[in-house]
């Protein structure tokens, strides 16, 4: 059976008298036992997975009329050991999960005039994200990948009556062309463009 053993250690900090929580944490996971396929073409439990890293993380009310939200994650997660494919040792071997960006990142920020009123600004960016590794026939090693990006959302809400509400979400406001998620074989999933989404609240 596959096993794994994860160290993590986390912290708490309170600001502002307690309107702001500020959090951390580091960790570490080790799989020593992963299933993978061996040289003789079965498959066994002798694969090694590492994953390591930390990420940190804002909540809560910067003043009166801020609220804050954010966070950042760190991800060094390796597959050292991924067996053999068609008798040879894996592309993968040593390299990163796929799917598996090294920064995420997510950040956004509410501005509340008053009770009626609320504009939200975003931003959400990530690393370059790999869905898979081969090699071409002289031996070289190809990595398929998706390279990283930045997106901005924005969103307006207006409270007309205690039971009336009105919500405007504008999505990826720049119209950045990027793509969603990757996948093993010579193909990426394409995110969505510039949209707007109008919610009626009643």
């Amino acid at each position: 059976a596959q096993r794994s053993r994860s160290v993590e250690l986390g912290v708490k900090w309170e600001l502002l008298n307690r309107q702001l929580a500020v959090t951390g944490a580091v960790f570490q996971t080790e799989m020593n036992n992963a299933r993978v396929t061996a040289e003789d073409g079965s498959s066994q439990n002798i694969g090694k997975k590492s994953v390591k890293g930390f990420e940190v993380g804002v909540a809560g009310n910067v003043s009166k009329s801020v609220q804050l939200f954010g966070g950042y994650t760190y991800l060094d997660a390796k597959l050292k050991d991924a067996g053999f494919t068609a008798g040879k040792p894996s592309a993968d071997n040593g390299n990163r999960f796929p799917n598996t960006p090294k920064h995420n990142l997510s950040l956004w920020a509410n501005y509340r005039p008053d009770n009626k009123l609320t504009i939200g600004l975003g931003a959400f960016a990530q690393s370059e994200a790999v869905g898979g590794y081969g090699y071409t026939t002289d031996g070289h090693l190809i990595t398929r990948a998706i390279p990283g990006y930045v997106r901005f959302d924005a969103m307006v809400s207006y409270k007309f009556t205690p039971n009336l509400a009105l919500q405007v979400n504008l999505q990826n406001l720049t119209n950045k062309a990027y793509y969603a998620s990757t996948y093993s074989t010579h193909y990426a999933t394409p995110a969505y463009g510039r949209s707007v989404i109008a919610t009626l609240q009643a």
